[in-house]
C-alpha cells in the first residue's frame, strides 16, 4: 500500500490517495512502517469530495522515544495548515479522530478548514451520550475533540454533568440528549434545559395498555387486529349500550337455540367471562365459536325479534340460511321472502 518518494534519502513514503475517510487498517499499517525505522514518515494523501482542500495524515517515530507521532494538515505547500497532532500508539483512537475531522465537508476558507458546527457533532458524538465513558481512553478522546476544535469545552462538560444524571436516574439517555440539544437550540444553561425536559416529561401521555403488551411481546399486530374486529362486532350488535347485557343475553340465547353455538361452547365462554353475557359474547367472537358473519346476522335479528318485527322461527330459519350461504342479513331477508324493516 505504500510507495517512496524520489527524494534521496528514501525517508518519506507515500501511501495511496484516498478519496474517503480512510480504514482503520491503514491506520494500522501506518504504524507498522513507523515501527520499522526511527527515521520514516510515513504520509497518507486524503482528497475527498466536497472538501476544499487535500489532507495529510503523517505518522513518524518522536524523537529519542518509541511512540509515533500523528499529524492531520490540509492544503499544499507553504499554506499547509496543521489541525491536530497526538503522541499515542493507539490505532483505534486515531481512527476515531480522523473519522470526527472528515465527518462532514465544512467551508472553504483562505486557510484551511473551519471547526464543525454542534449540530455537526451530536450526531457523532452526542447521540447517544454513552460514548464519555469515564476511563482513561474516552477521557482523552473527550479532550481531544475539544482541542481539536470539533466541540467547544462547555459542551463536553455539559455533556459530563449530563451523563452523571443519566447515571444516576435523574434523566434517561433520550433526556439527556435531548436536554443537550435544547441547550444548543435555544441558549440555555444546563439547569434551565434539564427543568424543560422534566417539565415535557410531565406532559406526556399515559401509555396505552395494549401499546404496553405489544411492546413487551405479549401480542402481536394480528392479534390486536383480531381483538379490534371483535370489539366493532359488539359495537354493530349495540351491546356497548345501556341494553348491551339483555341484548346479549337474548343473543346468546338465539344461537343456543339456533344450534349454532352448543354447551361446551357456552361453558368455555362462561370460563373466560365470569358468566356475564356481554364477555360471554365476546369470548364466543375471540374463540372464533361463533364467526363474525354469523354474530352480525344473529345480532340485528335479535332486534328485530325483540321489536316483534320476526318471529323467534323466522330468525332460527334465517340464521341457517346464512351459515350455508354466507348471506348478510338484508340478502338472507330478501333471500326468505320477507321485507327488509327499518332499523329505527
Amino acid at each position: 500500500m505504500t510507495q517512496s518518494t524520489n527524494e534521496p534519502d528514501n525517508r518519506r513514503h507515500r501511501m495511496t490517495v484516498q478519496h474517503a475517510t480512510p480504514e482503520r487498517k491503514l491506520i494500522e499499517e501506518m504504524l507498522t512502517e513507523v515501527q520499522r525505522s526511527a527515521d520514516r514518515l510515513i504520509e497518507l494523501p486524503i482528497e475527498i469530495p466536497g472538501f476544499p482542500e487535500p489532507f495529510m495524515l503523517t505518522a513518524e517515530r518522536e524523537m529519542g522515544g518509541d511512540r509515533p507521532i500523528w499529524t492531520l494538515l490540509s492544503g499544499q505547500g507553504a499554506g499547509r495548515t496543521e489541525h491536530w497532532s497526538y503522541t499515542f500508539s493507539d490505532t483505534d483512537m486515531i481512527h476515531e479522530i480522523l473519522s470526527l475531522s472528515l465527518s462532514t465537508p465544512p467551508a472553504a476558507t483562505g486557510s484551511g478548514v473551519e471547526a464543525k458546527s454542534m449540530v455537526d457533532v451530536k450526531d457523532s458524538l452526542l447521540d447517544p451520550l454513552p460514548f464519555l465513558e469515564k476511563n482513561q481512553p474516552n477521557i482523552l478522546l473527550g479532550h481531544i475533540l475539544v482541542d481539536s476544535g470539533i466541540i467547544p469545552e462547555p459542551v463536553l462538560d455539559a455533556a459530563l454533568n449530563l451523563q452523571e444524571l443519566a447515571r444516576s436516574g435523574e434523566l434517561d439517555g433520550d433526556e439527556a440528549t435531548e436536554t443537550l440539544r435544547t441547550m444548543h437550540v435555544h441558549g440555555v444553561d444546563l439547569q434551565e434545559a434539564v427543568a424543560s425536559i422534566k417539565s415535557k416529561r410531565q406532559k406526556k401521555a399515559t401509555p396505552d395498555a395494549v401499546d404496553l403488551l405489544q411492546k413487551a411481546g405479549y401480542v402481536n399486530e394480528q392479534d390486536i387486529s383480531k381483538a379490534k374486529t371483535v370489539v366493532e362486532q359488539l359495537r354493530k350488535a349495540g351491546l356497548d349500550t345501556a341494553q348491551g347485557a339483555e341484548l346479549a343475553k337474548s343473543l346468546i340465547d338465539l344461537l343456543k337455540i339456533s344450534g349454532l353455538i352448543g354447551d361446551q361452547d357456552l361453558k368455555r365462554s362462561a370460563v373466560a367471562a365470569a358468566d356475564y353475557p356481554l364477555d360471554m359474547c365476546k369470548a364466543l367472537l375471540s374463540s372464533g365459536a361463533v364467526d363474525s358473519l354469523t354474530f352480525e346476522v344473529a345480532s340485528r335479528f335479535i332486534k328485530h325479534v325483540r321489536r316483534g318485527q320476526f318471529k323467534q322461527e323466522q330468525a332460527i330459519i334465517a340464521l341457517h340460511y346464512c351459515q350455508r350461504c354466507r348471506t348478510g342479513f338484508e340478502e338472507t331477508v330478501h333471500a326468505m321472502g320477507w321485507q327488509v324493516p327499518s332499523e329505527f
